[in-house]
């Protein structure tokens, strides 16, 4: 662990000797300005698992949701549920553990 993050377990009282760690999650971004946002494209990998994030950042959350829901349309792409990525990593990681 970096300094950083060892610093603020310690001020937490968390017994840095006791972590162990578990996996690895990478995450590879890629970004395109698009109609007045940003549109980005998330790839992470952990375990076994590649799994993508599609987001559409904007000024304006109603603007935003147009956009993107036009993105979606266009390239047929069914929404999902919003899982952020370090539970998509958990989820993975209590499924190995338990088979």
């Amino acid at each position: 662990l970096g300094a950083d993050i060892i610093n603020v377990l310690k001020e937490r009282d968390i017994d840095t000797t006791a972590l162990k760690i578990q996996g690895q999650l990478e995450t590879i971004r890629y970004e395109r300005t698009y109609k007045n946002g940003l549109l980005v494209l998330d790839e992470s990998h952990y375990f076994d698992e590649i799994d993508y994030e599609l987001e559409y950042e904007a000024k304006n959350v109603s603007d935003g949701k147009v956009v993107f829901n036009e993105i979606l349309d266009h390239f047929d792409i069914t929404r999902t549920e919003e899982v952020v990525k370090s539970e998509r990593f958990y989820r993975k990681l209590v499924e190995r553990k338990h088979g």
